[in-house]
């Protein structure tokens, strides 16, 4: 069982639903949908009953998260207790425009892998827009993306493009 979705889906039920667990923990709706999932399939069963807009735990979903959330404090304990300054690990796969991913993420990639060498970075560069769950992406970086209220975002640069017009060359 994979202990990491385990974590998330029982963020998921405290919090009583994607949306506040998103929020509570920083971590995408997308993400924490997908991890979910992963462990619905793994299992042969439906722990979240999506049929309806309110949030509710199937009759297995409320026995795994009677069962998993002591057991989850504990390993959360026993994890402090062993690393108390772990650093991030893992996969991280992320989707950015063409232009950026090639103009700037290089450099801020190569920084990142330095200060964090146990975390796999995969930037994908791309200009579609593209379906976190179904393609697997733990972040998407777009501008002027449309708003969804599946997904939590942030913005981190702004930027003012200028065109200038020289005196002697011809418009048009």
């Amino acid at each position: 069982m994979d202990l990491n979705a385990l974590r998330e889906f029982t963020m998921v039920a405290l919090h009583g639903g994607f949306g506040a667990a998103s929020r509570q923990a920083g971590i995408p709706k997308a993400s924490l949908s997908r991890r979910v999932r992963q462990l619905e399939d793994e299992h042969g069963v439906r722990l979240i009953d999506r049929c309806n807009h309110a949030f509710r735990l199937t009759p297995e979903g409320e026995l795994l998260r009677q069962d998993a959330a002591p057991l989850m404090a504990e390993l959360a304990q026993l994890r402090e207790r062993m690393h108390p300054d772990q650093e991030p690990r893992g996969p991280l796969r992320i989707s950015a425009p063409m232009l950026l991913a090639h103009s700037t993420l290089g450099a801020l990639a190569a920084e990142y892998r330095k200060r964090y060498p146990q975390v796999q970075l995969e930037i994908v560069g791309e200009d579609r827009f593209v379906d976190l769950i179904t393609e697997g992406y733990d972040a998407v970086i777009r501008a002027n993306p449309q708003e969804n209220a599946d997904y939590i975002g942030r913005c981190f640069l702004r930027e003012r493009q200028v065109l200038e017009r020289f005196p002697d060359a011809r418009m048009g």
